[in-house]
C-alpha cells in the first residue's frame, strides 16, 4: 500500500510522511541496525534483528505490494 501525507507544521514548514523507496534501503538498514545495537529493551519478533540491504529491499517491496 502506498502512503503519502503532508502536514503543515506550526513554523510553516511541511512534513511529508511516505513509504520508503527502494533507494532508501541502504539508509534504512543502517538506521535499523544502529537502533538494534543501541536499544536494550526493544521488543523484537522472530524475524527481527540485524539485516542487510537485501532484507530491507524485500521489506520495502512487501509493504508497497500489500493492500493493508
Amino acid at each position: 500500500m502506498k502512503f503519502y501525507r503532508v502536514f503543515e507544521l506550526k513554523n510553516g514548514e511541511k512534513l511529508i510522511i511516505e513509504n520508503a523507496k527502494v533507494d532508501d534501503a541502504e539508509e534504512l538498514t543502517d538506521i535499523w541496525n544502529k537502533t538494534i545495537r543501541e536499544t536494550k529493551y526493544l521488543s523484537r519478533g522472530d524475524r527481527d534483528g540485524y539485516f542487510d540491504k537485501e532484507d530491507a529491499l524485500e521489506n520495502i517491496n512487501d509493504y508497497l505490494d500489500s493492500d493493508k
